[in-house]
C-alpha cells in the first residue's frame, strides 16, 4: 500500500499531509468520531380524498366500522414516522371522528399524523364561521395527539440523538404567525428538521370549479372562498423567504393554482394536494408536486404513497457572509443539523464561524492568541494567527481541495457502484469502500491503485493480490456475481491498477498507513456538506487562483 507514481501535482500537494498523521489520529478513524448517520432523509407518506361516506355507501350491507377498519389497517401497515392526510376524509364529522379514533388505535405510536380539511369537511355546517368549524375538527384531532393545519406552520425540531421521536413537534398557529416578525419566525425554525405549511387553500383563483357550483354546499359562498384563499396566499408569500432554506412541505387540499395568483411551484418546496381527483406527479429534483394519491370515489383499494425529504438543517442559513463569534452550543448544533455525529466538549475561549459562498469554516482562538482549525471535535494548529487571512483565502483553499478530490471521488463512485451491482455494500468513507463488515477496498489517493483487504481491526489485516482473490476467498456469493458480471462487461473497475490473477496468497499487513490517508480524505470529503475542516499551509500562495479553476 505504498505510494506509486503521483497522478496530479495538485493532488500530491494537498494529500501529502496524510503521511504525517499520528498513530492516535489513525486509530480514531474506526471509532465513533465524526461518524455520519444514515438517517439523513425523512420518509413522508401521504394520501388525500379518501371519501369514507361514499365507501360506506358502496359497501352495501357491510358495517361502516368494517369498511373503515379495512382502510385503517392498510394505512397503519404502510405508514412511517410522518403521515399527511390532505382533506376530504368524510363530510360527516361523526365518521371523521370514528376514522381518527380507529386510526389512532391501529397506528404505530411513533407515527405523527397531520391533517388538512377538505371542502367536504365543511358540508355539514351551514351558518358557522370557518374558524368555528376548524375548531371542532382541531378538538377531535388534539384528543388523539394528531395535528390539523389551517393556515398554520408545523415543524419538527432537533431534540438530540437520544430524544423520543414524538418530541420536538411544534405548531405555530395562524394568529401567532401574524404577530411574529420574520426574525422571530426564523429563530423558531433554526433547528427545524422539516417544516409543513398547511391549510385547505380554497379555490379563490378557480373561475369554474368553485363555491358558485356548490363545492362547499351552503357553508361557504364565493366571496368567503376568495377571502380564505387570499389569507393563505398572503401567508405563503410572506413565509417563502424564510422557508426557502428549510425542508419545506406545502400541504393543501386544493392545488396551488386554485389559491395562488402565481401557479408555478417554487424550487425545493414539496407540494402535496388533492381535490381534483386527477392524479398528477412532477419531480425533476428542483420542482416537486405530488398530487398523485387522491383516492377519489371509485378506488376501492386505497394505499399510501411516499417521498423523501432531507432531514438536515443549517442553523446559520440566515447569516450573511462574514466572520462571527459563536458559542460551543451553536457549533454542536450546526453539526447536529448536518447529521454528523461529533462531540465538542472543550472549554472554548473564542470560536469563530467563517461563512463564505455557502461554505463554512470553524476556527478556535486560545487565550494566548493561537488559532486552530476545527474538524468536528478535533483541532489542528494554524501557522498564521489572523482569522481574516483564512476568510480571505477560503475560496482558494476550497478549490485547491475540491479539484483533485472530485477526480478521486468520481473514481471511487465507479468502484462502489460495481461493488453494489455484485451484492456488496459499496459504502464510501474516506479512502475505503466497504464490501461487507470485514472486507474492504482501499483506493490510493496518490495513484488510484486499489487494494482488497480483510480487517479484524485497524491492526490485524490481510491484504490480497487482487479484488477477485479477496472475493473468492471471503465472499463466495459476491464472487459468483462478479464472475457473471465480468463475462458481459468490457470494463472492470475492480481490476484497474492491480493484478487480475486470483492465485496469489494473502499477506499479513499490520501497518496503519491506509487509515492515515483515509482520515485525511475523510476530512476533505466534508466539503460535500460545505464544511472546510483542513488547511494546507502555503497552498494559497503556491497555487494562484487561476491555477485552481477546472
Amino acid at each position: 500500500m505504498e505510494n506509486k507514481n503521483t497522478i496530479d501535482s495538485e493532488t500530491a500537494l494537498v494529500l501529502q499531509t496524510s503521511k504525517n498523521l499520528t498513530e492516535g489520529a489513525a486509530r480514531k478513524d474506526l471509532s465513533t468520531f465524526d461518524m455520519s448517520f444514515d438517517n439523513t432523509c425523512q420518509r413522508v407518506h401521504y394520501v388525500s380524498d379518501i371519501h369514507l361516506i361514499q365507501r360506506i355507501q358502496n359497501a352495501g350491507c357491510r358495517s361502516k366500522k368494517e369498511v373503515i377498519q379495512r382502510i385503517v389497517n392498510t394505512i397503519a401497515n404502510e405508514a412511517g414516522s410522518l403521515l399527511l392526510i390532505g382533506g376530504d376524509v368524510a363530510s360527516d364529522i361523526r365518521i371523521f371522528k370514528l376514522f381518527v379514533r380507529m386510526l389512532s388505535k391501529t397506528l404505530h405510536r411513533n407515527t405523527q399524523v397531520v391533517f388538512t380539511l377538505g371542502n367536504h369537511e365543511l358540508w355539514s355546517f351551514p351558518g358557522l364561521q370557518i374558524e368555528q368549524i376548524v375548531s371542532k375538527y382541531r378538538t377531535i384531532l388534539k384528543e388523539f395527539d394528531m395535528y390539523l393545519l389551517h393556515n398554520d406552520l408545523l415543524y419538527k425540531e432537533d431534540c438530540g440523538l437520544l430524544a423520543d421521536p414524538n418530541t420536538g413537534t411544534h405548531l405555530i398557529k395562524y394568529r401567532d404567525l401574524c404577530q411574529m416578525n420574520e426574525t422571530q419566525i426564523s429563530d423558531r425554525l433554526r433547528s427545524a428538521r422539516y417544516v409543513i405549511l398547511g391549510g385547505l387553500g380554497f379555490s379563490g383563483y378557480n373561475t369554474k370549479f368553485n363555491a358558485n357550483i356548490g363545492i362547499y354546499r351552503k357553508t361557504v359562498d364565493r366571496a368567503t372562498e376568495i377571502k380564505e384563499s387570499k389569507i393563505f396566499e398572503d401567508l405563503y408569500n410572506r413565509l417563502r423567504p424564510i422557508l426557502v432554506n428549510k425542508n419545506t412541505i406545502i400541504l393543501t387540499h386544493t392545488p396551488k393554482i386554485d389559491w395562488c395568483k402565481e401557479p408555478k411551484p417554487d424550487k425545493n418546496f414539496v407540494y402535496i394536494s388533492g381535490h381534483t381527483h386527477k392524479n398528477s406527479f412532477y419531480d425533476d429534483g428542483e420542482y416537486r408536486v405530488y398530487s398523485d394519491n387522491q383516492i377519489g370515489y371509485h378506488n376501492e383499494h386505497p394505499h399510501l404513497k411516499n417521498f423523501l425529504i432531507d432531514s438536515d438543517y443549517d442553523c446559520f442559513s440566515d447569516y450573511e457572509d462574514g466572520i462571527y463569534e459563536i458559542t460551543s452550543e451553536q457549533y454542536n448544533d450546526f453539526y447536529r443539523g448536518k447529521n454528523i455525529y461529533m462531540t465538542f466538549q472543550r472549554e472554548a475561549n473564542v470560536l469563530y464561524m467563517l461563512k463564505k459562498n455557502g461554505y463554512y469554516c470553524f476556527i478556535h482562538k486560545s487565550k494566548s492568541g493561537s488559532l486552530t482549525i476545527l474538524n468536528g471535535g478535533a483541532m489542528k494548529k494554524l501557522k498564521i494567527q489572523d482569522v481574516q487571512y483564512y476568510y480571505d483565502n477560503m475560496d482558494i483553499m476550497i478549490s485547491t481541495i475540491k479539484t483533485p478530490l472530485d477526480k478521486f471521488t468520481s473514481f471511487q463512485i465507479r468502484i462502489a457502484d460495481m461493488v453494489k451491482r455484485i451484492g456488496g455494500a459499496g459504502k464510501i468513507h474516506g479512502s475505503i469502500i466497504d464490501i461487507d463488515y470485514y472486507n474492504h477496498i482501499f483506493v490510493s489517493p496518490f495513484d488510484l491503485s486499489i487494494t482488497g483487504y480483510w480487517a479484524f481491526d485497524i491492526i490485524h489485516k490481510m491484504v490480497y493480490p487482487s479484488i477477485p482473490a479477496l472475493l473468492e476467498k471471503n465472499c463466495p456469493e459476491i464472487f459468483c456475481e462478479y464472475v457473471k458480471l465480468l463475462e458481459g462487461s468490457s470494463e472492470n473497475p475492480l481490476a484497474l491498477n492491480q493484478q487480475t490473477n486470483i492465485a496469489g496468497l494473502a499477506q499479513t499487513y499490520l501497518d496503519t498507513d491506509i487509515y492515515k490517508a483515509s482520515r485525511e480524505i475523510k476530512k476533505m470529503q466534508k466539503l460535500s456538506t460545505n464544511i472546510l475542516t483542513s488547511w494546507y499551509e502555503g497552498v494559497p500562495h503556491s497555487l494562484p487562483e487561476s491555477c485552481c479553476r477546472v
